[in-house]
């Protein structure tokens, strides 16, 4: 396989991600009771064999820094290549959402010539799939083309922030279309959000760009189609994007179908994520649980049910968590009824507390909320 750098964007700000992500970038946002959705690109790469990746940091990079650290658990604080940390230098808040920034791209030029490596993996940070990059990139040297583009048919996406495909026969790409261009939605094939380039083309691109400032990379290999190979790659596993709290809670409550859980987490490729030490879980006389995943270092001592439980979390007796997502050190005091929601990081529940979502529409209790 060819010697290949990796990039993960994820200097970019969804407004309808509404409070999810007010404390912290997408990126770091907590998810299947132990991971951050950055894990899963950085992940994807370190499991391709790809150890030399630059991150470029939001603008709210605390929570980011905090988690991937100096990249140890991922086995990328190395003397050789490792975990770079790449700054942004535009504002996150853009004209359109902009997930590959072409001006930050380009202020890190000198991360993308320092290498010998002959390709650049980039992706962003809010996809939830694993991704057999290694095949990605093989698909990529074998097709002779310059640009890789991953897609996914009949993806279920949102409409405003998707780029669609259109392709030959062959798989080149011939168009690339996005909202709120006419015909979008015609097309069925995807963009996932990660780029395969050869690495001189992605550096000549960024130096030769007008305005990088205001375009990003899928608006270059737009610019360059018809003097391009472009290629499309199928992506056919499982893959969801993360925008809003109901996609949050929609995608959580998914990972308790034994079929999505063991193609995600279980198969060969495991989602690497930071490493914290904590005791086993504790179940108590009149603790029950059904469908659900529980992280270590809980207590339980009420009823559990199609849920996930993330670490450090009390459960006290007589108390129903259903169709729920709670995150690390909540406290549920007694008595209490959580049906369709999701509790972030933090929250007490006092004792004999009822709250109820819809199911397409679940409560949200922000970070640092009294209750």
């Amino acid at each position: 396989m060819i010697k290949a750098l990796g990039m993960i964007s994820t200097n970019y700000r969804l407004d309808q991600s509404e409070r999810l992500a007010e404390n912290r970038p997408i990126s770091a946002t907590p998810f299947g009771g132990r991971y951050r959705l950055v894990d899963f690109p950085l992940s994807n790469l370190v499991n391709a064999g790809i150890l030399t990746v630059g991150v470029i940091l939001p603008y709210n990079m605390r929570p980011l820094m905090d988690h991937i650290s100096a990249g140890k658990s991922w086995n990328l604080d190395r003397h050789s290549g490792g975990l770079f940390i790449l700054p942004a230098v535009t504002p996150s808040l853009k004209p359109r959402l902009q997930k590959f920034c072409a001006q930050d791209f380009l202020s890190n030029i000198e991360f993308l010539t320092t290498e010998d490596a002959e390709i650049v993996v980039i992706a962003d940070a809010n996809h939830v799939a694993n991704v057999d990059l290694a095949e990605v990139i093989s698909f990529h040297e074998r097709s002779g083309c310059r640009v890789t583009m991953v897609y996914q048919n009949d993806m279920l996406v949102h409409p405003y922030s998707e780029a669609r495909l259109r392709m030959d026969e062959a798989g080149r790409i011939l168009e690339i279309r996005r909202p709120p261009e006419e015909g979008v939605s015609e097309l069925r094939s995807t963009f996932a959000d990660i780029f395969v380039f050869d690495r001189s083309l992605l550096v000549e691109m960024l130096t030769t760009a007008t305005n990088p400032e205001f375009r990003d990379l899928t608006d270059l290999v737009q610019a360059n189609l018809s003097g391009l190979d472009v290629c499309g790659y199928e992506f056919t596993g499982y893959m969801r994007e993360i925008f809003t709290v109901n996609d949050y809670h929609a995608i959580s409550m998914e990972l308790l179908r034994p079929q999505v859980k063991e193609e995600i987490f279980e198969g060969p490729n495991k989602i690497i994520t930071k490493i914290k030490d904590s005791p086993p879980t504790k179940f108590r006389d009149h603790g029950e649980v059904r469908c659900a995943m529980i992280s270590s270092g809980c207590l339980v001592d009420g009823k559990v049910e199609s849920s996930i439980i993330f670490r450090n979390v009390i459960l006290k007796r007589g108390s129903v968590v259903k169709n729920s997502v709670l995150m690390q050190r909540c406290v549920v005091g007694e008595n209490c009824v959580l049906e369709n929601v999701v509790l972030d990081k933090g929250i007490h529940v006092p004792e004999n507390t009822v709250l109820r979502g819809q199911g397409a529409t679940p409560i949200y209790v922000p970070k640092g909320t009294r209750l």
